[in-house]
C-alpha cells in the first residue's frame, strides 16, 4: 500500500533509523546518496524526490502524501500496462484456439439458429450432463485438487489424462459433433490416410483466408476467450 511503501522509503533515506524523520534530514541524505560513487541513486528518483522536498517546503507530512500519490499514480500506469498487455496475449491465445478448434462464433449461431436438430441435441446433452453430474461437481472439482497436488507420479499423471479423454469422449465430443466443429479430416475424404501437420496447417490456414466469416467468427471467439474465465462465472 501507498502509506506503507512511504514509511519503508523515508526509512531508507533516513541518515539514522533511530531518530525522528525530519525533512532537513532526509534532503540531506538525498544528496549524499547521489553523490555515491559506489552506489549512486537513480538520477531520476534523485529528481522526484528533491522536487517533493521542495514542495513541501519543510512539512514532513506533505512530504510523505506527496510519495504516496506519486506511488499510487505509478502504480495505476503500470496496472493499466499490464491489464492491455495481458489483453492483448489472451486475445492471441483465444485466436489460436478458435482457428486450432475451428470454433467460430457465427457458425456456431447459425447452426443452432436454423437447425433444429442441432439445437434440441445440444439442449438434450446438456441436460443429461447436468442431471448426472449436479451433485457430484463441487465434491468431485475439491477431491481433484487435492490429489494433484498431493501425487504428481507419472502413472498418477497418466491416469488423470486418461480420465480426460474419458471426459471428452463421453462428454464434449458429441457436442463438438453437433455444433460442426473441428475441421474434420481435413478436407480429404479418405480417413484412413493421416496428413502431415503442415498440409492440417495449409488448410486451416485456406479455409480461414478464403471465408470472410470464419476469421470474423474466430475473431468474436477471441475476444469472447479475452474476457476470461471470472466474466463468465460471473
Amino acid at each position: 500500500s501507498a502509506d506503507v511503501f512511504s514509511d519503508i522509503l523515508i526509512d531508507v533515506l533516513k541518515p539514522d533509523g533511530d531518530i525522528p524523520a525530519l525533512l532537513k534530514d532526509i534532503a540531506a541524505s538525498v544528496k549524499l546518496k547521489a553523490a555515491n560513487e559506489n552506489d549512486p541513486l537513480n538520477s531520476d528518483l534523485e529528481k522526484i524526490l528533491t522536487l517533493y522536498i521542495e514542495q513541501a517546503n519543510g512539512d514532513f507530512q506533505r512530504f510523505k502524501l506527496l510519495i504516496e500519490a506519486w506511488y499510487n499514480e505509478t502504480m495505476e500506469r503500470v496496472g493499466g500496462w499490464y491489464k492491455r498487455q495481458a489483453n492483448r496475449i489472451l486475445i492471441g491465445i483465444g485466436l489460436c484456439l478458435a482457428i486450432a478448434f475451428n470454433v467460430s462464433t457465427i457458425d456456431v449461431a447459425k447452426k443452432l439458429s436454423y437447425d433444429k436438430d442441432a439445437r434440441t441435441a445440444l439442449v438434450s446433452n446438456a441436460t443429461e450432463y447436468v442431471k448426472n453430474h449436479i451433485d457430484k461437481v463441487k465434491p468431485a472439482v475439491i477431491s481433484n485438487t487435492a490429489t494433484s497436488i498431493a501425487d504428481t507420479t507419472f502413472d498418477a499423471l497418466r491416469s488423470k489424462l486418461d480420465s480426460m479423454k474419458e471426459f471428452y469422449k463421453n462428454n464434449i465430443a458429441e457436442a463438438n459433433t453437433t455444433l460442426g466443429l473441428g475441421w474434420g479430416n481435413f478436407g480429404t475424404t479418405d480417413t484412413t490416410v493421416v496428413l502431415p501437420w503442415y498440409e492440417k496447417l495449409w488448410y486451416i490456414i485456406r479455409q480461414t483466408l478464403s471465408n470472410p466469416h470464419y476469421w470474423i467468427g474466430f475473431l468474436i471467439t477471441a475476444f469472447a476467450i479475452s474476457l476470461g474465465a471470472p466474466f463468465w462465472f460471473d
